[in-house]
């Protein structure tokens, strides 16, 4: 359940979850921009999925691709995942009800773009995901072993592994600004 205050804008964003919004109480206007059209870049998904929640960067040229919801009680949305949206509540306390879920297959695709950053990070130039089932399934595999055995929560389930990964490198930095 989402309430929300009058006039709460909630800015351009993505998740990584597939949702069905539905609207019980107030209105409010959801902008859904497709993701089928590069409405976001490689870097920005990967950035997300270093678990940066607010990685997608807007552009001026996608306010003509978006569509634009009216949200009132008894309507509702689907959102895919990866699929940008915006929202600005009416004048009124809204409430909403979300209904998340994460397929499989997100979580797999979700650490070949952990894996990519990583290797970018390193100076290398990694397939994009789906170009090699082969190479996808070894970014898989590498980050499922880096990843907590048995997560609790979907935070540790997406992102323990390349939170282990990066750890290392946030200590040494911690060392560097710490001698300086």
């Amino acid at each position: 359940m989402f309430l929300s205050a009058p006039r709460l804008a909630v800015p351009y964003h993505f998740d990584h979850e597939t949702n069905f919004l539905m609207q019980v109480r107030g209105e409010k206007d959801l902008r859904l921009y497709p993701r089928e059209l590069g409405t976001l870049t490689a870097s920005e998904i990967e950035d997300f999925y270093r678990h940066n929640p607010v990685a997608g960067i807007y552009r001026d040229e996608l306010a003509d691709v978006c569509s634009v919801w009216r949200l009132k009680p008894g309507i509702g949305v689907h959102h895919p995942p990866l699929a940008p949206h915006s929202i600005q509540n009416d004048k009124d306390v809204s409430v909403s009800l979300a209904l998340y879920y994460a397929m499989p297959e997100m979580e797999e695709r979700g650490h070949v773009y952990q894996a990519n950053y990583c290797m970018r990070k390193l100076g290398l130039h990694p397939r994009a995901p789906g170009e090699s089932a082969l190479s996808d399934g070894m970014k898989i595999k590498f980050m499922r072993a880096l990843s907590t055995s048995n997560p609790r929560t979907h935070d540790e389930l997406l992102y323990s592994g390349v939170s282990r990964l990066a750890a290392p490198f946030r200590w040494a930095k911690q060392l560097r600004h710490g001698w300086a």
